[in-house]
């Protein structure tokens, strides 16, 4: 498996276990149909969610939620109503979430001041946090103060920072 490939499975491990901590039930993963392959369906307690996971292993070259152009945006629509046929939903009642993920940068012991800390990537900044335990450096499924427009909101999940944007199509 190339280091790509690996990458993206354990963003998507990374997102799935952040959707169950906000106590979402995954329905689906990788769900397949002739025309392409959804990466997560969850119901977040109200309606099914589609969620598309993009994991960078770097921003150095754009944020990961860049990638989904109006192209793509268009096609996950048309996945998600496949997805809503198949299953007897109305397609209407399905959201589109997207989940952008970066692996944390974990800060060496001197850089830490002995303490654990978090990262949380903030568009192109980053800010020190204490962790929600001492020794650990990334708390499972924080959320920070700082909510996105939209209802999105940054947090981290298994050594991932991850933006999550609600409804983007």
């Amino acid at each position: 498996m190339n280091d790509n490939a690996s990458l993206g499975r354990r963003g998507e491990q990374a997102a799935a276990a952040y959707l169950v901590g906000l106590g979402w039930t995954i329905l689906d993963r990788n769900w397949r149909c002739p025309e392409g392959e959804l990466d997560i369906i969850a119901h977040d307690g109200r309606r099914p969610v589609v969620c598309e996971v993009k994991t960078r292993s770097t921003a150095a070259y754009g944020a990961p939620l860049e990638a989904i152009t109006p192209d793509k945006a268009a096609r996950l629509r048309r996945l998600a109503g496949r997805w809503a046929a198949a299953h007897r939903i109305r397609s209407a009642d399905v959201r589109i979430d997207v989940l952008g993920l970066i692996p944390c940068a974990a800060p060496s012991p001197v850089e830490a001041g002995g303490r654990g800390v978090s990262w949380i990537v903030r568009g192109a900044s980053r800010k020190r946090r204490p962790a929600a335990r001492a020794g650990k450096y990334n708390a499972r499924h924080r959320r920070t103060a700082n909510p996105l427009p939209g209802g999105g909101h940054y947090a981290e999940s298994c050594g991932f920072s991850v933006e999550h944007v609600r409804g983007v199509c």
